[in-house]
């Protein structure tokens, strides 16, 4: 074993860059201020963060220990081992059954295992990640110094990848020049290719003592850990966009820089937007149309190599309302009203304001007097859309004015009418004239584009008589109830003479002439009812009722 005191070597030289382009990006060197017995487990105060101790195989409870402190201390490359100066170190200590003391690099090599204690290691000190983006031809370099006992008391060094651990090199004993405190030595090497531009590589430095009471001082030992590159990085890449928060088929435009130029090539791509991709450092007109979240890569590529950016959900678009309007189509009278409820969005705005009981919320009250075209506006999370519904407004018709002129009513009103009896409409009376078949009062609405105009004037009829006697027994019908047939027996010549049947409100079901003075008329085909049968003639009129059975 290693002594607790260190002689100082007097020889040294001094790391000589690989490159003079060289490029440091990371170091570590330990220098947390402990001078002894500080465990390697709670180095957390150095810049790149804490190291962490990874079990790789058996340990015991007594084996050697991993510290960070300048119980043995960082001297020059070429100098001996020694106690501390002041510069600490990462190193193996030895560790017993009695004592968890920090003799720098000296470790027990064991031999009393099972009797006493046992002193078996395998553990590795793990750094904290390293962040390789934009690196390539990566240098490792350190100072360190080992012995053991081959590879049964041995340091190797490990690289992580992102996804698994690696043996880089089993380091070559140093020196023993300083017997027994050992020799400090100068190691360099390159990292593998995975390592470039991977923003998830670790260093390892794996200890393993097995026990067996073989092995020479010192232990391990290593310190000012450093990563560098040669030449040119790829590029460190970055871009903006002009907005990030968009409405369904809004377009946007993009920035994008690099560091380590020339940049020979842009490349982007564009997850989820109608163009997915472009060649050109700041693309314009970029647009989404689809509701999500989206990313965004950009890839700068220099003569070393590319460098590549992803902003993951970095595009967010939100659906545009859908505005509906019930009713869609609307017509009214003049001088009435329509309500028109809007649906599909969170707010609602109207236009214009005329005829409107208020310009806001989903429902308004339109009462327009000319035919109008509304637009309503609705907006849910920022983002709006249109729609728009036209009251059609139709005129009233003018109040009709109706006369008897004859045996009929006639309308003033050319078309639209409805003719009522005694506050009732009589059915299919709807032509300009219409002539009456009993007494009661009479009047006529028009209707025209579904617009209703004011009740005309009424006349009351009170001269058309009905199963009254008439002269010289001139008109005579029989059965009466009836069922299949009605016949009608008539003195009156048979020359432009007309057989009419009604029903009570004046709806004409049959017609037919008279050629002879007794005529059938069939009336099997109608229901069961009252109705009114009418002989006209160019100088006289007869009614009468009849029960069908």
């Amino acid at each position: 074993m290693k002594t607790s005191l260190r002689i100082l070597a007097i020889m040294g030289f001094m790391i000589l860059s690989t490159s003079s382009r060289a490029q440091v990006f990371w170091t570590e060197t330990f220098n947390n201020g402990c001078t002894s017995a500080c465990l390697a487990s709670t180095y957390t105060t150095g810049t790149n963060g804490a190291w962490v101790l990874t079990a790789t195989g058996y340990n015991d409870a007594t084996g050697n220990k991993w510290f960070v402190s300048c119980a043995e201390n960082g001297n020059a490359v070429g100098a001996c081992g020694t106690a501390c100066a002041g510069d600490a170190t990462l190193h193996i200590g030895a560790s017993n059954g009695y004592s968890t003391a920090d003799p720098g690099a000296s470790y027990d090599a064991g031999g009393l295992c099972p009797t006493f204690w046992c002193v078996a290691t395998d553990t590795r000190a793990d750094s904290p990640t390293i962040n390789c983006s934009g690196k390539t031809n990566i240098t490792l370099s350190f100072k360190y110094m080992e012995n053991g006992d081959g590879t049964t008391d041995n340091a190797t060094l490990w690289y992580y990848n992102g996804t698994t651990w690696v043996l880089l090199v089993d380091l070559a004993k140093t020196p023993l020049t300083c017997n027994p405190q050992g020799t400090w030595t100068a190691f360099t090497t390159t990292l593998p290719a995975i390592c470039d531009n991977n923003p998830n590589v670790k260093l390892g430095f794996r200890w393993v003592n097995n026990d067996d009471g073989v092995g020479t001082d010192p232990s391990f030992a290593v310190d000012q850990i450093t990563l560098s590159t040669t030449g040119v990085s790829v590029p460190t890449v970055s871009f903006t966009a002009n907005d990030t928060t968009l409405c369904a088929g809004q377009c946007i435009s993009f920035s994008g820089s690099a560091t380590n130029g020339p940049i020979l090539s842009w490349a982007w791509t564009f997850t989820g937007a109608a163009t997915t991709s472009s060649t050109v450092q700041n693309p314009s007109n970029i647009c989404y149309n689809a509701p999500g979240t989206y990313s965004v890569t950009l890839t700068a590529t220099n003569a070393t190599g590319p460098g590549i950016r992803t902003k993951t959900n970095y595009i967010v678009v939100t659906a545009v309302p859908n505005v509906v309007i019930n009713p869609n189509v609307a017509t009214i009278c003049n001088g009435k009203s329509v309500t028109l409820t809007a649906s599909g969005a969170t707010t609602y705005s109207w236009a214009p304001a005329t005829g409107l009981n208020t310009t806001y919320g989903a429902t308004v009250i339109a009462s327009p007097t000319t035919t109008t075209t509304y637009t309503i506006t609705g907006t849910t999370n920022g983002c709006w859309s249109t729609n728009a519904v036209t009251v059609t407004v139709n005129p009233v018709p003018p109040t009709p004015v109706i006369t008897l002129v004859g045996n009929h009513f006639v309308s003033s009103a050319a078309a639209g009418n409805q003719w009522y009896w005694n506050n009732g409409s009589i059915a299919g009376a709807t032509a300009q004239n219409y002539t009456p078949l009993q007494n009661g009062l009479y009047y006529v609405i028009v209707t025209i584009g579904g617009c209703s105009s004011d009740t005309s004037n009424v006349i009351n009829l009170t001269n058309i008589g009905i199963e009254e006697s008439f002269e010289n027994n001139t008109f005579r019908m029989y059965p009466n109830p009836a069922e299949d047939h009605i016949t009608i027996e008539t003195s009156t010549p048979a020359k432009d003479v007309t057989l009419s049947l009604y029903t009570m409100q004046g709806q004409l079901l049959l017609q037919q002439a008279i050629l002879q003075e007794k005529t059938d008329m069939d009336i099997s085909k109608i229901s069961k009812g009252v109705y009114i049968v009418k002989l006209q003639s160019d100088n006289m009129v007869y009614v009468r009722r009849i029960i069908k059975d």
